[in-house]
Formats: structure tokens, C-alpha cells, sequence
């Protein structure tokens, strides 16, 4: 699997705006993507309150690649959003459990269809999430 992190550092007075554009078509772009597997929106902690992080995760890079184009390893900005974002970044990451020793592959277990993504004041992304659990093995 390929994690995207995607940053962003908005411009003062943006938070508002940008995240009525994330929730309106930011989300159901990336949902609607076949091959994207879960999403996480971060919303910001007061230290930071104009950055926030989108992390998607997809079954492979060809499936990444026909979302995000030839230029799938830049920063998508969809419109209406370079007016409210300062800078960003993206970054990809291959998800490799193989590289885990087999005792920390027994920490990390999945424990069941997560329902919501929960974050700050209730629901962030609205977004089924296989919820991953650290813990003994059940």
C-alpha cells in the first residue's frame, strides 16, 4: 500500500474557508477514487492552528497515479484552494508489514471497521477507517 501525506500551511484568516473545501470537495473527490483505501484529515493543534495534514492510503501506485496524474508526486491543489494555502507538501511512503520483526507485527492488529474517523468536536472526515490497534494479539 502507498501512504500520501499531503501539508498544507494556510494563509492567516484561511482555516475557515479551507476546511468547508476539504469537507465539500476535497473528501468526496477522494472517495470516490478507486483504489484509495482510507483517509485521515489532522486537523491542527492551537501550537500550529494553520496547518493541517491529509494522509490517504491506496492499494498501489498505479491506482495513486490514475487519481493524481503525471505529476502524481506534487502537491494536487484542487480549485479554490491555492488562494488559501501559503505553501505545501506531499510526501509518499510504501506500507511494507513485511519489514516489521514478526513480535511487532503481533502489536499491530486490526480490530474491526472503525465506523467514523473521531477528531476535535466530534466527527473530522466522516470517512469509514479500518481501525488499527496497538496491543497484545487477541
Amino acid at each position: 500500500m502507498i501512504l500520501r501525506v499531503f501539508r498544507a500551511r494556510l494563509k492567516p484568516g484561511a482555516r475557515q474557508a479551507f476546511e468547508k473545501l476539504v469537507n465539500d470537495v476535497s473528501i468526496p473527490l477522494l472517495r470516490a477514487q478507486s483504489g484509495m483505501v482510507t483517509l485521515h484529515v489532522g486537523r491542527p493543534l492551537p501550537e500550529y492552528p494553520d496547518e493541517f495534514v491529509l494522509v490517504s492510503v491506496w492499494t498501489d501506485l498505479d491506482s495513486l497515479k490514475a487519481f493524481a496524474g503525471e505529476a502524481w508526486d506534487q502537491p494536487l491543489i484542487t480549485p479554490g484552494e491555492a488562494v488559501l494555502i501559503q505553501e505545501s507538501t506531499v510526501q509518499h511512503y510504501d506500507e511494507d508489514r513485511q519489514l516489521l520483526q514478526p513480535r511487532h507485527r503481533q502489536l499491530l492488529r486490526p480490530v474491526g471497521l472503525g465506523g467514523m474517523l473521531a477528531g476535535r468536536g466530534g466527527v473530522t472526515a466522516g470517512l469509514p477507517c479500518l481501525v488499527t490497534a496497538w496491543g497484545p494479539a487477541a
